[in-house]
């Protein structure tokens, strides 16, 4: 595990700058839950890196299925927010595994599981470049069975 530096400034769009690339029905209940978001996150950077003390927020059914629905389905204007938010990235940050030092081919992916954390599926904190072999196995794990994190936070550790 080696520590990575953070995005460039500039380079990240907050939840809300994000919005404008999505239609309706889910831009409108993305908006209806972006304050909620907003502490959320905030929430995050002021605990990092002890993110394993984070509890979820409690969305509805909708809300949930939105918000995990606005990565996996991210219009143009989110991944090419992304793609240069990853850019911003010195290149062997970008290029190798923070996770095993090992792996290439990195991908921008949670750390906090989109399906346990969604409010935290779109904050750029929270995406890391990781290789698809360290990304299963962290799979969806945060914490072990004593409340201790598993993985470090290549941000910050």
């Amino acid at each position: 595990m080696r520590h990575i530096d953070n995005y460039a400034a500039g380079s990240t769009q907050s939840f809300d700058e994000l919005l404008i690339y999505y239609q309706q029905p889910a831009r409108n209940i993305l908006e209806t839950i972006s304050p909620r978001i907003a502490q959320a996150t905030t929430q995050f950077q002021n605990i990092v890196p002890n993110l394993e003390i984070l509890n979820p927020i409690i969305f509805s059914k909708l809300e949930k299925e939105t918000l995990i629905s606005a990565y996996n389905d991210r219009p143009a204007g989110v991944r090419n927010a992304f793609m240069l938010m990853e850019e911003s990235l010195a290149p062997i940050d970008r290029g190798l595994c923070p996770f095993c030092n090992l792996g290439e081919d990195c991908e921008l992916d949670h750390y906090l599981p989109k399906n346990r954390f969604p409010e935290f599926s779109l904050f750029s904190s929270n995406l890391v470049p990781i290789c698809p072999k360290c990304n299963k196995h962290k799979s969806s794990v945060v914490k072990n069975k004593y409340g201790q994190r598993v993985g470090l936070y290549p941000f910050a550790d």
